[in-house]
């Protein structure tokens, strides 16, 4: 698996559109920011062609105790879209 980070996709972005990186970096920021808000109020995110997250809880009973505590744990789900799936198998 090859590792890709923000810093190389601003870098990419900025070349392909001939902004500044610095003005890529702000929107980039400002979207994954976003993205977190949007997963904590509702749970899940819709983006059309490229795919959906979604936040599932998890509950885990603590097994030092023998009354109820239960834990809950968090996973965000990601599932690519038919069309990304699409481009991607090409």
């Amino acid at each position: 698996m090859t590792e890709y980070n923000l810093t190389e996709a601003i870098e990419n972005v900025a070349e392909q559109t001939g902004h500044y990186p610095d003005a890529v970096r702000d929107i980039a920021i400002a979207l994954v920011e976003d993205f977190k808000r949007q997963l904590k109020q509702h749970g899940e995110i819709h983006l059309t062609g490229f795919g959906s997250m979604v936040i599932r809880k998890r509950l885990f009973r603590n097994p030092f105790t023998a009354i109820g505590g239960t834990v809950q744990k968090f996973k965000i789900k990601f599932s690519a879209s038919k069309l990304l799936e699409r481009e991607i198998n090409q």
